[in-house]
Formats: structure tokens, C-alpha cells, sequence
């Protein structure tokens, strides 16, 4: 499997497209940074922005690495060749995963350093102590960065099952709006449906910014059962699929 990795990132890390996002992301960082330096924000305002208003965004961009992994496979029909070489259908699909995971965890390495870099920089803080800010920050980032691991594993999931890229994507889309979408209609008929909306990754991903530190577990647990159940239920799909 650890072949099959590396082989998938050498790939992934070879497509200038993967670069220009990585690219278009920094220069987006260091965009914000200036219009708040222009408008005199606090470094620690910088900060509260991003959680509280820009944690949802990266969830919608995350089928993104799921394609640059899987879009050569889905193009040139070889996914066939890998198992008749005898690598397992598990072996196959939790590779694509890691490495649809590691794909986009070094875009975001690269935008947090970034982004932090110019905001450090350009920006002023109001206190002397940074720590319980960042602290903060990162702790906030650190449970949204278990949300978008599940996203990663339904986006792999759904672009090995489905292939096409404009299909798979339409799909990843409603399964993170569709379900908030319902249960938000269904609480106009019982306000218990509300506690469940709040459970869908949509949602968490800005509750994350709003809720208490000491809640944050509950945000991490939830995390990890979207996880759990979406690569039980990739895998066990995958065994059936055909691959041709």
C-alpha cells in the first residue's frame, strides 16, 4: 500500500494544477491580511475572521484533492491493472484516501503558514500574551482539521464509485447540503430536528468557531464518527463496485 502512496503523490505532486490552487490560496492569505492592515485589525481579529467565518469554505474545496488523486485512474480506466497486479480492493481505496488526505494537508500547511506569516507581519496585537489567542486558534483548527478528514474520506469515496468528475462532485456537494437543507425545513415542523442539523458536518464546521473550548470534544467525537461510518460504508460499496 505504502507504494501505491507514494506513487499517487508523486503524481499529485507533479500536476502544476495542484501548485497554482497551493498558489492561489497563499496569495488569497496574504490578500485578507493586507485589507485588515489597511483597516487597522488587530492581529487577533485576523484570527477570530478565520473562525468564525472561514472554516466552512475549505469544506466545499476538499472534493478538489479528491479529484487530483483519483483523476488519472477515472481517465486512463487503470484502477483494473492495480488489482489484477493484486493489490486488494481495501488496500487500493485506503491508499487513495491517505493520499487524498496528505494532498490536501499540505495545501493547508502551506495556506496556515502563510496566512499566520503575513498576519504576524502586517498585522499589530492589541495584548502582550499571544498564547491563550493562539492556543485558541489552533484548538478551533485542530477540531475543524478532524471534520475535513471525513470530507476527505467521503470525497475519495464518491470519486472512486462514481468516476466522472462532474458527477462526483455534484454528489459530494449534496451530500454536505442536502441533509442540513432537509432537517432545516423539518424544524419548521419539530425543533428537535434542529439538535440533528446541528450534527451534520455542515454545521459543525461552524459551530466549531461559536461553541466553548470545553465542548470542543463533542465536536471532535462527532467528527470521527463521520469519519468511521464513511469509510465503512466506502469500503464496503467499493468491494462491490465494478471496476473496468
Amino acid at each position: 500500500m505504502l507504494n501505491l502512496i507514494r506513487a499517487d503523490l508523486y503524481k499529485s505532486f507533479h500536476r502544476m494544477y495542484l501548485f497554482i490552487f497551493m498558489m492561489v490560496m497563499a496569495a488569497l492569505s496574504i490578500f485578507l491580511n493586507a485589507v485588515l492592515a489597511t483597516g487597522g485589525a488587530s492581529l487577533e481579529s485576523s484570527l477570530n475572521l478565520v473562525a468564525t467565518n472561514l472554516f466552512l469554505y475549505p469544506l466545499f474545496l476538499i472534493c478538489m484533492f479528491a479529484d487530483i488523486v483519483m483523476a488519472e485512474e477515472n481517465k486512463e480506466h487503470t484502477m483494473k491493472n492495480t488489482i489484477a497486479y493484486g493489490t486488494t480492493r481495501t488496500q487500493l481505496l485506503m491508499s487513495k484516501m491517505v493520499s487524498t488526505v496528505l494532498v490536501a494537508c499540505s495545501v493547508a500547511f502551506v495556506t496556515i503558514c502563510v496566512y499566520l506569516a503575513c498576519a504576524f507581519l502586517l498585522l499589530h496585537p492589541e495584548r502582550a500574551d499571544l498564547t491563550p489567542v493562539l492556543s485558541d486558534f489552533f484548538l478551533r483548527l485542530g477540531t475543524t482539521v478532524l471534520i475535513y478528514l471525513a470530507a476527505a474520506i467521503l470525497a475519495t469515496v464518491l470519486a472512486g464509485v462514481l468516476k466522472r468528475k462532474a458527477l462526483f462532485t455534484f454528489a459530494y456537494f449534496v451530500a454536505l447540503v442536502l441533509p442540513a437543507l432537509m432537517l432545516k425545513c423539518l424544524a419548521y415542523l419539530n425543533p428537535v430536528f434542529v439538535r440533528i442539523m446541528n450534527q451534520t458536518m455542515l454545521m459543525q464546521s461552524q459551530i466549531v468557531a461559536v461553541v466553548p473550548q470545553n465542548e470542543l470534544i463533542y465536536c471532535a467525537v462527532n467528527a470521527l464518527i463521520h469519519l468511521v461510518v464513511f469509510f465503512i460504508l466506502g469500503l464496503l460499496v467499493f468491494r462491490k463496485q465494478e471496476i473496468n
